[in-house]
């Protein structure tokens, strides 16, 4: 290697082939992104360790290289039952790989950059980092935080949970333990009876099921035993005070409520949830067992992601939320992520070149039968043609809020004339999209993943028709597929916490760029909610809805009906209003998306520029780049 080079190191554990099943994320589009622009940078070597279940050969750049590891063992092995579309990630459950420590310590690297705080490559690349800075090696540590992966993965592991409540009321207990023990729905090879490999594993999955099995069936009982003895307390109460009764039990409901939901009483809210299967419904007011073992271990991740990074050297953040969010007191560095701003911007896109490329991308199996016919449809269906395009891009899943933008469509939907106006567009895959085809039906058009290659086109052709971006979505890192929209002319409608950044509104600043007021569309949002008490933020590009939660994110409030009441009136006005809104208001809507994110966002060869600066320690270039686009908000 050239001395003058910086060889750099990256921890990206779920960027190799079979780390995400039936889904990708923002965090592998931007690694990608940027093993793509180091390979055009001479004075960088970089080498990227990654986790995977199927051997891929990755880009022959020069200057890079991919290294693919195998996990110990993974949710999958542990629950195999759970399909992707429950929990999509490969995650190693004992993330500690010698080898994989020793390989990094012996490529003697510049820089260990590590993308997450809890996983196998990250694990293996801070005990490296550790431990050549123990034996004199000037070795720099810096972690992104990419993900609120303290929101995500308890959002999961309650997603298991209930997926495991359906199978022990739809199966006999026996089959589960078989079932997995030949494989489950990850492996294409079932183990055949009396192997030793089954035997072992029908063995464990015996003490493990049948444990799992009556823990759940001892609580549910509990919870049938507490029912009744609230019910008789109720029948002595109302017995004794006939008239006071129903007063009572609204004040005795507050009061417990209250109890509840106050930090400062955790102790009766975890005694009073524990016997409770109350999680079973998402609307509940009880935690449940799977709302509460999620909470532990949403404390716990949000303590060790806090520890992790405040050993690093530098941290890089996207939303400065995120210093208070985990009590990060190492240096941070803000750095925004982006798309690639060559490929995502305003053209005008050929119908048949898209169709030809679906069905390339079709033959090379980057696209299910089913996924490429949907897409063909949306491109060439008059029927879809002729209406507005509503699309959302991302994990149809319960961190994404896609049951409340679920909601908000039915209710859109059911205001006169939008059944023939609008059509929605879900890219992505996850829980949520069998159900949304269920109970939309041939109003939405689920399209599965989708390359991002094609993505550029589909935006395109959504601002063309005057549609719209939505996601109600609030623990966005970034929200690249917001960015991505907005480069591509397409209005958004979106949540003010984590993507208020995309949002371009009258007083905010961009470098020395003053955005100022647009009349037309100021007064043609005004004009068509002048008798609507529905909150929303008017920008140039689209509609912000602000923050209810008071900055504590949807996820937890789930059951507080009165915010996600609040969240849906002004989803579903600003829906509207971006329904309805005449085809110039839309136009000039697009003009100032693609202008303002052009002018605004860094995109993807932008912010390896910025990392560059990061990995040499060098403010002054950092922020002489940074400030150039630095948005400032009124």
């Amino acid at each position: 290697m050239d001395s003058n080079k910086i060889k750099v190191v990256m921890c990206a554990d779920y960027l190799g082939t079979g780390a995400v099943e039936g889904s990708t994320t923002g965090f592998q589009q931007m690694v990608n992104d940027w093993i793509n622009q180091s390979a055009k940078d001479i004075d960088i070597e970089l080498i990227v360790y990654c986790l995977g279940t199927k051997t891929q050969q990755y880009h022959p750049f020069y200057n890079v290289t991919i290294k693919q590891s195998k996990p110990n063992i993974t949710t999958r092995a542990l629950f195999p039952l759970s399909p992707p579309s429950v929990f999509p990630f490969l995650v190693d459950l004992i993330p500690i790989h010698p080898s994989l420590i020793q390989d990094i310590i012996k490529e003697n690297p510049d820089i260990i950059h590590t993308f997450g705080t809890f996983t196998a490559t990250e694990t293996s690349g801070y005990i490296a980092a550790k431990i050549m800075k123990s034996r004199g090696k000037k070795v720099k540590l810096v972690n992104t935080v990419f993900t609120e992966v303290d929101t995500y993965f308890p959002n999961y592991f309650k997603s298991i949970i209930f997926d495991f409540y359906k199978l022990i009321d739809s199966k006999f207990i026996l089959k589960i333990i078989i079932e997995s023990a030949r494989g489950g729905i990850y492996t294409s090879t079932k183990l055949k009876y009396l192997s030793i490999t089954f035997l072992f594993k029908f063995w464990t999955y015996l003490q493990s099921g049948l444990s799992a099995f009556l823990f759940f069936r001892l609580f549910e009982l509990l919870g049938i035993l507490q029912d009744s003895i609230v019910k008789a307390v109720k029948m002595i109460v109302k017995l004794i005070f006939p008239d006071k009764y129903k007063q009572l039990e609204v004040e005795i409901s507050k009061y417990v409520n209250h109890l509840r939901h106050s930090r400062s009483h955790n102790l009766i809210q975890l005694t009073y949830d524990f016997i409770r299967r109350g999680d079973e419904c998402p609307k509940s007011p009880l935690v449940g067992i799977g709302g509460l073992l999620a909470n532990i271990l949403r404390f716990f991740l949000k303590q060790q992601v806090s520890l992790f990074v405040n050993r690093c050297d530098a941290v890089t953040i996207s939303r400065p939320e995120d210093i208070a969010r985990y009590c990060i007191k190492a240096p941070v560095w803000e750095l925004p992520l982006g798309c690639d701003l060559s490929r995502f911007k305003v053209y005008q896109p050929s119908v048949e070149t898209f169709v030809e490329r679906v069905n390339y991308a079709h033959e090379l199996e980057m696209l299910s039968n089913k996924s490429a016919l949907a897409l063909i449809d949306i491109a060439t269906n008059p029927e879809k043609i002729s209406k507005r395009c509503i699309l959302y891009v991302g994990r149809l899943s319960d961190e994404k809020n896609i049951s409340i933008l679920m909601d908000v469509y039915e209710q859109l939907l059911q205001c006169k004339g939008m059944k023939d106006k609008v059509h929605f567009i879900f890219i992505g895959a996850g829980y949520a999209a069998s159900e949304l085809e269920k109970r939309f039906g041939d109003n939405v058009t689920v399209t599965g993943l989708v390359p991002n290659h094609l993505l550029p086109t589909l935006y395109n052709l959504v601002r063309l028709r005057h549609g719209f971006f939505v996601s109600a979505s609030d623990t966005e890192t970034y929200g690249i597929t917001h960015e991505e929209a907005a480069a591509c002319g397409v209005p958004l409608v979106a949540m003010e916490k984590g993507t208020r950044r995309h949002f371009y509104c009258p007083g905010d600043r961009i470098g020395n760029f003053k955005i100022e007021k647009d009349e037309q569309i100021a007064r043609t949002i005004e004009d068509l909610i002048v008798n609507a008490t529905n909150n929303f933020t008017v920008a140039l590009n689209g509609l912000c809805i602000p923050d209810y939660s008071e900055d504590r994110g949807l996820s937890t409030l789930l059951t507080n009906n009165t915010v996600i009441e609040s969240v849906q009136k002004s989803l579903l006005c600003a829906m509207y209003c971006m329904a309805v809104i005449p085809e110039s208001t839309s136009a000039k809507m697009s003009e100032h998306a693609s202008k303002l994110a052009q002018l605004g966002q860094f995109g993807s060869e932008g912010t390896w520029q910025l990392l560059r600066y990061i990995y040499l320690n060098d403010w002054k270039s950092f922020y002489t780049s940074y400030n150039k686009k630095q948005h400032s908000y009124f």
